[in-house]
């Protein structure tokens, strides 16, 4: 018998729901119950103790617990839903449906199928096998919970429940690969889709107008709260933005989707060992705690950088008291009982045990979390015109300010103000982006903070106070082939080229620094046991991808 298989017969979805729901069976053609007692993956729990030590039990019994669920109707739901369309990523199986008025709905498997991440030749492997074993680590329920806590912050959400399936006709060519399974139901958007942008189409309108901006405090709190639940992987696919007329541009407001790993729970020694790697942090258990919380959000690393470049440590002082304040007790202990009975019996007071203490935690862990964010800072302005001055302060701080920029050259609207300490902060990184832009470096003092001001498109001028040091600590970046304002050689130093990628902008170039140990053991008769101890350590630099 192979270590990944069990000697048990592996009952499918359907076969478990009939032999409990009894004459309502879900076969085509046959009347179907408008519930039904179902178990959404029972195979997780016909495994052998060595394989529950080596992997962990995870959420292995709640995937194989039966419950109770609605029977989906696509002719009876929300007055009759047609399918536009199949979706769903490298993982999961989901359906795009449209209601008569127009709106949008969304079937998502819960159900995982990870070997589709795999090169075709570890398909057929025991990697196939490993990866979908671990689908038990995900909480099969979790996105119930999440509602409530969303509305109670402000944060926009989406309303699913979960339901089963039947062998319906009209699922039509999809019958064979929907039928008699258990769906995530929900809307494809909580908001109106048509006011909404994914994130790589708001980051392009935000880089051509500084007149869009990012309500930054609102996507600080939905981080927030992704914290305290555990969900990890956060990448910038996993939003969408709600556009909001404001003062002649747009706002955006952050509109978080795809709770799939709330409350991720892996166990067992191979994750245990896993999460102890440093680039593997978010393979732990959801705890009272994140441990190491800086590489725990990996996903989420340049996200992060770009949507919470505007706040300094009182804006996320303020926000973690406003998150804690409104996720009292009641409502933390409220929303986990909307997991199904048997559920949260197995679950549920541990899940709420741990929500209580990371919201006690939240300000030490986030605010670790914010002097990381805030050790390397880049600002990036617009394809318009704008100012952005760096101003020294006492005590080595940098006060950076970027505002527009009017016909005749002063400074207009506020656009970014953000005074940086270099108690937090190493290095600073201003783009200029498109338009004639002006920097201007102001004051006296010497601030141990880098300064990189990297110009675009467009002739810039650079004005830099000769009281302003120290010049190592400044550096100036533009095209040596347009006809840019460059500061004497003595007060900065410059880095030109007739080349584009000397004002480019990466959006997603942040890069982890690498420590890793190594350890070598051997044995020869000339020497007997040898022991040897090593490491590799990896220091990025700027713009040196691959290596620093």
């Amino acid at each position: 018998m192979s270590f990944f298989s069990s000697s048990a017969k592996a009952f499918s979805c359907a076969t478990l729901l009939t032999v409990l729901a009894g004459p309502a069976s879900a076969q085509g053609g046959r009347p179907v119950a408008d519930s039904l007692t179902v178990a959404i993956e029972p195979t997780y729990t016909q495994v052998t103790g060595a394989h529950r030590w080596l992997l962990g039990d995870s959420y292995r019994q709640l995937w194989a617990a039966p419950v109770r669920l609605r029977v989906f109707h696509l002719g009876r739901e929300k007055g009759g839903l047609t399918i536009v369309q199949r979706g769903g990523g490298l993982q999961t199986k989901s359906l795009r449906m449209q209601d008569a008025s127009g709106q949008q709905w969304v079937l998502r498997t819960i159900q995982k199928y990870p070997e589709r991440g795999l090169p075709p030749t570890l398909r057929a492997t025991i990697a196939k096998d490993i990866l979908q074993d671990q689908v038990s680590a995900s909480h099969p329920y979790s996105a119930l919970v999440v509602p409530p806590l969303a509305q109670a912050l402000g944060i926009p959400h989406a309303n699913p429940e979960v339901v089963f399936v039947p062998d319906d006709p009209a699922l039509g060519q999809y019958r064979q690969d929907f039928a008699n399974q258990v769906f995530l139901f929900e809307e494809r958007e909580p908001l109106d889709a048509d006011k909404t942008d994914n994130t790589e189409k708001a980051q392009n309108r935000l880089e051509k107008d500084h007149d869009n901006r990012v309500d930054q405090l609102t996507v600080l709190r939905a981080r927030l709260l992704d914290m305290l639940l555990g969900d990890y992987d956060r990448h910038e696919d996993q939003w969408r933005w709600e556009r909001r007329a404001a003062d002649g541009g747009t706002v955006y407001e952050p509109v978080p989707r795809d709770r799939d790993h709330v409350f991720y729970r892996p166990s067992g020694a191979f994750p245990w060992a896993l999460s102890r790697h440093i680039f593997k942090a978010n393979v732990q258990g959801y705890d009272d705690h994140i441990r190491s919380i800086n590489r725990w959000n990996d996903k989420a690393r340049n996200f992060d950088r770009y949507f919470l470049n505007g706040l300094s440590e009182a804006d996320w002082k303020t926000q973690i008291a406003y998150v804690q304040a409104h996720l009292p007790d009641s409502l933390l202990a409220r929303a986990v009982r909307l997991l199904p009975p048997n559920i949260y019996q197995l679950s549920g007071p541990t899940l709420t045990r741990n929500l209580l203490a990371r919201r006690a935690n939240l300000g030490r862990q986030a605010l670790k979390y914010y002097r990381f964010l805030a050790r390397q800072v880049s600002i990036p302005a617009s394809d318009k015109r704008e100012r952005l001055e760096v101003a020294h302060l006492p005590g080595g701080q940098l006060r950076v300010t970027s505002t527009t920029l009017k016909k005749d050259g002063t400074p207009g609207k506020e656009l970014y103000q953000r005074t940086f300490d270099p108690a937090d902060t190493r290095e600073l990184r201003l783009y200029g982006l498109g338009g004639a832009d002006h920097f201007a470096v102001t004051g006296a003092g010497r601030s141990p903070i880098k300064v990189r001001l990297i110009g675009g498109a467009g002739p810039d001028t650079f004005a830099v106070a000769p009281a302003a040091g120290p010049r190592r600590k400044l550096l100036v970046y533009d095209r040596s082939d347009e006809p840019n304002a460059l500061p004497a050689p003595g007060l900065a130093r410059r880095r030109t080229a007739a080349d584009t990628t000397v004002n480019s902008f990466n959006r997603t170039g942040f890069r982890y620094d690498f420590l890793q140990p190594l350890f070598l053991a051997g044995y020869s008769k000339d020497y007997g046991v040898q022991l040897i101890g090593n490491f590799i350590y990896q220091k990025q630099g700027f713009r040196k991808d691959p290596y620093a």
